[in-house]
């Protein structure tokens, strides 16, 4: 007896096997042309050199400039007293300087934005356009306390609010690893200013008298700052952001930054703006005077450089 076995044949369903045979190349392209990857953000692909070099030495001629003139107000000073203004008190004069470095702090802020908004160049062109000539009237205002809290007080403080704007912040466009050291290279600018502007500034006034020392001293400004400023170059625009951003004195270390650094600026131009004229009031020479504020900053070089981290 045979037995037959019935076998049903049904149609099978498909089954998806789409495999993706994109080549790898092209999923590389793909995600690098991704939205949301970071290395399409300029934070990410940050030189560290190349032309943030130029960069650098562009904002350590401006910090150069006007670092030299907070650090050399104090032999103007003496000399405006000795020569211009024998009846006006030592404290009302050195109010002037003090007045410039009150206005840096005071529109930091400002100063930040209006950066953003016109762009690095044009700022930095603005900022030394407003610090040379604010040395240049300057020089026809030695007579005038008031003429001279308006021009080495008031504008000249505003150019360099500007200028110290750029110089603090653009250096980060081009540099990660390398920051400190580059911030180091810029703020150095400030003391070899400091020291170089002391002693230059004690011969032209020897040579020339305080007023055309102002104007030479403003013409080498705008001669050096200007052309400078055309090679500012900025690589991306900021993001925007809350006006001022008071979430960063949540971090104690921020809050605790911010103190000492508010405090240490009242102080720190204390010694350069009275060191004249207590070396003449010893019966010293201006030149002896201006020597010990050379030195003075000097040492302001060498410390800028060696605390800058690596």
């Amino acid at each position: 007896m045979s037995s037959t076995s019935t076998i049903e044949l049904r149609t099978a369903s498909p089954v998806e096997t789409s495999y993706n045979h994109t080549p790898a190349s092209e999923n590389k392209d793909e995600s690098h042309a991704s939205p949301g990857n970071d290395s399409t953000d300029p934070a990410t692909q940050v030189p560290d050199g190349g032309y943030g070099w130029v960069i650098v030495s562009c904002c350590s001629l401006f910090t150069f400039h006007f670092n030299g003139l907070n650090g050399s107000w104090g032999i103007l000073q003496n000399h405006l007293l000795e020569k211009h203004l024998p009846s006006v008190p030592t404290y009302t004069i050195a109010f002037v300087g003090s007045l410039a470095l009150a206005t840096e702090v005071a529109f930091g802020v400002l100063s930040a934005r209006l950066v953003s908004w016109i762009g690095f160049r044009t700022a930095a062109i603005a900022g030394v356009l407003i610090l040379g000539l604010s040395e240049v009237f300057s020089g026809f205002a030695t007579s005038s306390v008031g003429g001279l809290f308006g021009t080495s007080g008031l504008m000249a403080g505003i150019g360099i609010c500007v200028l110290y704007s750029i110089s603090n912040s653009l250096p980060a466009q081009y540099f990660s690893s390398h920051l400190g050291t580059a911030n180091g290279v810029v703020k150095v600018g400030g003391g070899v200013g400091a020291t170089v502007l002391a002693l230059v500034l004690e011969y032209l006034i020897q040579a020339v008298g305080v007023s055309w020392t102002f104007r030479i001293l403003g013409f080498i400004t705008l001669a050096t700052g200007l052309p400078t400023a055309f090679l500012i170059r900025e690589r991306s625009h900021g993001r925007s952001a809350a006006f001022l951003d008071l979430s960063l004195f949540r971090d104690p270390v921020y809050t605790a930054i911010f103190i000492a650094a508010a405090l240490g600026t009242f102080t720190l131009f204390a010694p350069p703006y009275f060191l004249p004229f207590v070396a003449t009031s010893l019966g010293f020479s201006s030149g002896t005077g201006a020597g010990l504020v050379a030195g003075f900053n000097a040492c302001t070089a060498v410390g800028r450089l060696l605390s800058s981290p690596s």
